[in-house]
């Protein structure tokens, strides 16, 4: 499966933490419990660092 970094960039910063909240709570193991939990630092480190750059506060 071909995925473009455009389309899986806005994929990734388009969920929220409502959404991951719920993958977590309806995962199955604690192997998944963790990928999203590292997937929303992921998230939000990134999120961060654009706010940063821009220079927004």
């Amino acid at each position: 499966m071909e995925v473009k970094n455009e389309n899986l960039k806005e994929c990734l910063t388009n969920l929220d933490y409502e959404t991951i909240k719920n993958l977590i709570k309806n995962s199955k193991n604690d192997s998944e419990k963790n990928f999203y939990i590292d997937l929303l630092n992921l998230i939000l480190q990134y999120q961060q660092e654009e706010v940063v750059r821009k220079g927004v506060f």
